[in-house]
Parts: structure tokens; sequence; C-alpha cells
């Protein structure tokens, strides 16, 4: 049993990791040596400012971390950076470089550079999202990632019904029943509305709050977990008339499901299967005239569920008594508490992390659930750093690190003030004719024309104008073919807006 878990060498990154859900903020306008230089984005904001995102990733337990780098004299509010959602070698972030709460964020696709198991490898890269007037919050926000080009950001939440959503009758009845998204879909934003949810009886719609947070299941499905109703709301997104079918979560008296650190849903099994955990008190779970346990009031339960996509049904799969942990070696000087905000292995459906607490005191510790043991244990030392939001907090898994594993190291100190931004983009060239890194400080001088022609000719729906083309050419044609291999880093499905918005840009920007 490790007594503390560290972050691997450069080389050989784990296979998921749990990311702290508000970022830390670098402000000296430089990437610290102290993070990981294979993992540095960087990209311009949409008042055209410097970010660089990088990330410090270490083995589960220990927590993993998402660094913002902003340039020197800059002092940007900590609680409102953060990670939004994660979806296999992506993740959304929030960036608000300003303290002025009326500045709208912005909102970032982080892309660890390999989209496909056997694909080249391209450095990270950071997409600005386009612009939108809705928040995105990361309780119910989730982000899919199919492929290099296939990417969906999808906010559900409820809302007061419009006069076209519902009759008057029914308006007058129930206030606020209608289920909006907010969906980012083949470049653009759209909203969908829905006044009935398949599985759930209208007028209970009404007492939905908010949701608790949102998983992918598979490459097409957003799952949203909904935290007034104990239930699952899923959404085939990719679809052209996408509906929402509520599945409720497991029947079980002894459920603790309304305590937010008891209990969570996960995605595991390579993102393809649900899993329910719930922890409660082995004590009291028996109601009104139960027997006190003898040994102690912390006595506690896990029991996990798993969901049958084919019948959307639970299936019990696990069950631990803390007496089975506590008389186990490995628990050795631990405190006997109840455990919290569990979250499942991304791969392995019987190892579950946990969060334990005592006073100040926190540790993040690995349960096997089949083999009944405790299998790692880290000093959780940074818990208590936004102590006054909120004691405890989910930590948000993701597969991210997995596609680090053949990236080949990088420079590691590299500034990221003003004058210096054009150095980084430089240095993350993307030599498309190789499709390998490239880490020279410029592009081939010897770049034709034919090879932006053959690009812009692979997608047939950009329908650019023969003027329009001839300047899309003359655009990516400068910086000595820098502007040409940003462009390829791009999605392609996003590629003709990029285009456009940079044909249309006023002279001189």
């Amino acid at each position: 049993m490790d007594a503390q878990a560290t972050e691997p060498p450069s080389s050989s990154y784990p296979p998921w990791v749990l990311f702290e859900p508000y970022a830390d903020v670098d402000t000296t306008g430089s990437y610290s040596t102290a993070a990981d230089p294979n993992t540095l984005a960087v990209a311009r904001t949409s008042s055209d400012h410097p970010i660089g995102v990088s990330l410090s990733l270490a083995l589960p337990p220990a927590e993993s971390r998402v660094c913002f780098h902003f340039p020197r004299r800059t002092d940007p509010p900590r609680l409102r950076n953060e990670i939004i959602a994660a979806h296999g070698d992506s993740m959304l972030v929030k960036v608000t470089r300003e303290s002025y709460y009326k500045v709208r964020p912005d909102y970032f696709v982080y892309n660890a550079g390999n989209a496909a198991a056997n694909s080249s490898q391209r450095p990270p890269s950071l997409l600005l999202l386009p612009p939108g007037y809705h928040y995105l919050d990361k309780d119910s926000t989730g982000l899919l990632r199919r492929g290099e080009d296939d990417l969906v950001v999808a906010n559900l939440k409820m809302v007061e019904p419009k006069d076209d959503d519902t009759t008057p009758k029914d308006k007058q009845q129930q206030q606020q029943h209608v289920a909006e998204m907010t969906l980012l879909r083949s470049g653009k934003w759209w909203t969908l509305r829905w006044s009935r949810i398949t599985g759930i009886e209208k007028e209970k719609l009404r007492y939905w709050i908010s949701s608790r947070c949102v998983i992918p299941v598979g490459d097409d499905t957003l799952c949203w977990i909904i935290s007034m109703h104990e239930g699952l709301i899923f959404c085939k997104v990719y679809e052209e008339r996408p509906v929402l079918q509520y599945v409720p979560l497991p029947e079980d008296p002894r459920c603790s499901a309304g305590y937010y650190s008891s209990w969570n849903v996960c995605v595991t099994s390579g993102g393809n299967a649900v899993k329910f955990v719930n922890r409660f008190a082995r004590c009291c779970c028996g109601g009104a005239g139960a027997s006190k346990c003898k040994h102690s009031e912390d006595c506690y339960v896990i029991k996990t569920w798993t969901l049958r996509m084919d019948s959307m049904t639970w299936v019990v799969d696990g069950m631990m008594d803390s007496t089975e942990l506590w008389a186990h070696d490995s628990y050795k000087g631990l405190p006997r508490l109840e455990p919290g905000f569990p979250v499942v292995s991304m791969d392995e459906p019987h190892i579950i992390c946990f969060m334990l607490q005592q006073s100040k005191d926190w540790w993040l510790i690995m349960l096997d659930m089949r083999s009944k043991i405790l299998r790692s244990i880290h000093i959780y030392e940074k818990a208590n750093q936004f102590e006054n939001v909120y004691p405890g907090k989910l930590l948000m898994p993701s597969k991210v690190s997995y596609y680090f594993n053949s990236c080949p190291s990088r420079s590691s100190q590299i500034d990221i003030g003003p004058p210096d931004v054009a150095s980084l983009a430089e240095l993350q060239t993307y030599d498309a004719k190789n499709s390998k890194p490239s880490c020279r400080t410029s592009a081939d001088p010897g770049m034709q024309a034919s090879e932006i022609l053959e690009a812009l000719q692979e997608i047939s729906s950009y329908g650019l104008p023969g003027d329009d083309m001839r300047k899309a050419v003359s655009i990516l044609s400068h910086a000595n073919g820098r502007r040409f291999r940003s462009f390829l880093v791009i999605p392609k499905n996003m590629r003709k807006d990029w285009l456009l918005t940079e044909i249309n840009a006023p002279a001189g920007m």
C-alpha cells in the first residue's frame, strides 16, 4: 500500500485522474517549472489577452490540478476560474481574467492533443468557444468529444415557460416546469425546450431546482444527476431531435441520498457503465426502534449499484461494512469516521475513492470493494484551500492524462507575457505534412498554397465564394505558415466560422 500517492514521471501518466474543481492561478508571467511542460496550451481570450493552461497530473487517490497562467500585473479571481466538464481527451474550462463580476467569462475547450489512440501526436490546444448569452456552471453543463471534430457542450436547467410552451391553464397551475437546454453543436449555439420528460410526472418538474453534476456516457449521451429528486436525466445530444429520459435512483429505504457528501453517480468501465455509490449509517438504517451499534456511532455501510442501460434498471453489485475495512491492517493509523464524496474509478468499477476528515486533517483514500481493503492513502493537504466556500467537494474524474503517455518532452520554462505569446504559439506548431508535433521556432518557408487549398477542400460544406476563398488562402499563408498550422488544430466543423471571422475582421486587427 502506498502511504502517499505521488505524481507520475513525465514519461508515464495515470490512466485517469481526479481534478480539483477550482483552478490554481499563476500570475508570474511565466510557465512554472513546477508544472508539466508537456501539458501546456496557450491561446488568447475574447478580449485578446494571453492565457495559458497546464496540468499537474497525479495518480489517484491524489488530486490533480489545473493551472491558469496569466501575464504579470493581473489579479484574476480564484473562485471564478474552474473546470466545468470533462470527456475523453478534453476539458471545458472557465477563464475569468477580471475580478469585476459583470465581465462575462470565456469558455475554452482544452484538448490533450491526441484525439484517438492511434492518431499522430499534436500538442495540447485551447479552443475558445463562440460567445453565448448563457452562464455555464459545472453543476448543469456537460461536454462530449467524439473524434477530432464532433464537439458538444450542453447546459440543462428549468426555466419559466413561455407563452408558446404551455397552455394558459398549465401556466396558471405551475410556473416553472420547462426544461431548457443551451446546446453548442456544429459550432453554433442552439436553445431547446421540453415541457415533458419521459419517465417523470409533469407536475414534479416544478420541484427540480438544480443538478448535482453531469457525466458523459459513451460517446453520444450526457447524464444529469438531479439533486432534488435523486434521479438521472439522459439525453442523446447528437440526435436531430433529442429527448430527455428520467431514471430514478435505486429504491432503498436505507439510502441517505439527501446528504450531499454520502452519495454519487459516476461513469466507469471505460465510460460505458453508470454506477451509483451510497454510504449510509448502519446503526440507524432500520428506523425507529433499531438497536444501536456496540462498536461505534460512526459504523457505516457502502453499497453500489450498476445501471443496466438496456432496461434502465439498477442491479446491486457491491457492499462493504465499515468493520470489514477497519479490521484490515491497511487501515491502521486512520480515524474510524464516515468517508464522503465518493468517486468510482473510470476503469475499474470495484475501485472507489473517498475523502476522510478529522478536524482540519483530510485524507483521500482508495477502497477495493472486491477485496475489502484499503489500496492507497493520500494526505490531502490542500483540502481547506476553499473552506470558506463549502466543506469538502466532489473531485472531477477525467481520462485526459491517458493521452499524454506518448507525448514528447518540451521546454520547462516558457514566458507567457504579452511580448512572448507569439513564440509560445510557434513552439506548438503542428506539422500538417508529417502529422507530428514540431518544436521549431518557425514554419517551413517553402509551404505551398496547394497545401492550404487541399485542407480547405477537405470539407465540402465550406462554400466560400471565390473572393473569400482567395482571402482565406492569403490569411493562412501569413506568418510563414504559422496561421495555417494553428488553423489545422481547430476542429473541422468550426474552421469555416473562424475563417469568416478573420476575413471580415477590420483592417489592422
